[in-house]
């Protein structure tokens, strides 16, 4: 499972960042994001478009750059796809989310 990150947001616009490891089982690891109570919660499955669609709360995402969506994800045996972003200039972020002084990244 992934380490927790903590932050502060500090400008306009909250950037999601992606926090690279594996879990072993999908249902695992989203009963683990779950307990933690999110405000916000993005699986990053889509396959198309330009938006991340959150599955806890109301913050729609929006990828931005060229990220290839539909990847094959970190997660061992589970269905749902990820994106792959470049490093560059590929970002995801969810502008609506500024109102919130602080995130945990899991």
């Amino acid at each position: 499972m992934p380490s927790q990150k903590t932050g502060r947001i500090i400008g306009a616009a909250v950037t999601l960042l992606l926090v690279t490891g594996t879990a072993t089982a999908s249902s695992s690891y989203k009963t683990a994001v779950m307990n933690t109570n999110p405000v916000a919660y993005w699986r990053l499955g889509e396959t198309s478009g330009s938006t991340a669609y959150p599955t806890v709360g109301s913050y729609n995402g929006t990828y931005e750059g060229s990220p290839k969506l539909g990847q094959t994800g970190l997660i061992v045996n589970d269905s749902n796809k990820a994106p792959l972003l470049d490093g560059q200039d590929d970002r995801i972020t969810a502008d609506s989310l500024t109102s919130r002084s602080s995130f945990v990244l899991v």
